[in-house]
């Protein structure tokens, strides 16, 4: 069974951490069929359609770039055109090297729907759809525009499957109208050395208990200064505390400021971005895992911490619910920077204790064969065809 991902998020030169859950169900897909991923990016900088094309993990990428008309009246006509323009010498890539998809795999609405929906109606290709946006979320709800909303109705009606990742995502979207006839939540993938030993984790400052945040940074939606308010309120207190902050991003500036200011410089630990082994040495090397977003899906690094068998302090927001049960850790109100600060000091101070093997049997689901394995059986009943593209008795 040959599979086509079709997506706007994809790991490139400017920015390898985009759509990187793309690639990793691609992945996935790739241990057990032929995968190809056509990722579609409007670029200012290039005055034609580019594109390259590589191998990586047994997935065949092709990323092509193609601009657009800053002249308003010409613009949506302008992308149009050199979106489908785009696609098509992709797809040619594509079915010269792997051959025609079976099934095609959209990541992300809207516009990728369209070349998937129109595989189906001239080739007979079958698709589903995965999305990861936010922007159906009342949190951040910017899912608007007339024309917007009509293709995307038009390409979740006729998927075989809508697979969000989160169950509050599923439920967002069906309240904005987008209806599938098979809609099921499907988990994001984590890489398998989360779920192995560390030879070499970081070592810590002695007696001080270390706290984990990673993300982008972006206080609106992550609220990094609210965890640094809730570790000076642990400091206030007597406690032996650090916090070690991994990722970058627009915001990391604001958040540095606001640990000095209330003067953590040496309690707070900003590394910049790291790359996923140095991630999982991190969270080998903490004592708890802490998030306050404002919104969110399902993020991987918490699929990540339970794989690793880290405990998590979380604000209760989006799919963190369903992820992060009883024995994974403490959820909190967003916001509530003081329930915050109680529910870190619970876990350091013995209160709560959390075991480190039922916390891995959690994160199994998100294990690259297990994910892998959910996505190839609903592709199979998206075609009628078992997993090696044999045709099924009776379909």
């Amino acid at each position: 069974m040959n599979v086509l991902f079709i997506t706007p998020w994809y790991p490139n030169e400017r920015d390898p951490m985009d759509g990187l859950f793309v690639r990793k169900h691609a992945q996935a897909v790739a241990r057990r069929a032929p995968v190809a991923v056509i990722c579609l990016k409007t670029d200012g900088d290039v005055s034609g359609i580019e594109m390259s094309v590589g191998r990586v993990e047994g997935v065949l990428e092709v990323v092509v770039a193609f601009p657009y008309v800053h002249v308003s009246g010409l613009r949506l006509a302008s992308k149009a055109v050199y979106f489908l323009r785009a696609f098509q010498r992709a797809y040619s890539v594509v079915v010269g090297r792997m051959g025609k998809p079976d099934v095609c795999q959209v990541n992300v609405l809207s516009r990728c729907g369209l070349p998937a929906l129109l595989l189906k109606v001239i080739k007979g290709v079958p698709y589903v759809v995965v999305e990861h946006w936010t922007r159906y979320l009342p949190s951040d709800f910017h899912y608007v525009g007339f024309l917007r909303r009509r293709l995307t109705e038009a390409v979740v009606r006729h998927a075989e499957a809508l697979m969000p990742v989160s169950r509050q995502l599923a439920g967002a979207m069906e309240e904005v109208g987008l209806r599938c006839r098979k809609v099921l939540v499907m988990d994001n993938v984590v890489d398998d050395f989360f779920y192995s030993e560390c030879a070499s984790p970081y070592p810590r400052k002695e007696g001080r208990k270390r706290l984990l945040h990673v993300s982008g940074l972006s206080d609106e939606q992550k609220n990094v200064r609210g965890i640094v308010r809730a570790v000076k309120s642990l400091v206030s207190q007597g406690r032996e505390v650090e916090l070690v902050v991994v990722g970058d991003g627009a915001d990391r500036g604001i958040a540095e400021e606001e640990s000095v200011s209330l003067g953590l410089a040496d309690v707070v630990l900003f590394v910049g971005s790291q790359q996923p082994q140095e991630v999982f040495r991190w969270m080998k090397s903490s004592d708890l895992f802490v998030l306050f977003s404002r919104y969110e899906n399902a993020p991987v690094v918490v699929s990540e911490c339970l794989a690793v068998g880290l405990p998590i302090v979380s604000s209760r927001v989006g799919g963190i619910a369903d992820m992060v049960g009883e024995d994974c850790g403490i959820l909190v109100a967003s916001e509530d920077e003081a329930g915050l600060a109680w529910a870190i000091a619970d876990v350091l101070d013995g209160r709560r204790r959390f075991e480190a093997d039922k916390i891995r049997r959690h994160g199994g689901r998100y294990s690259y064969d297990v994910v892998g394995g959910r996505l190839m059986e609903v592709y199979a009943e998206a075609t009628g065809r078992d997993a090696e593209g044999e045709t099924k008795c009776g379909a």
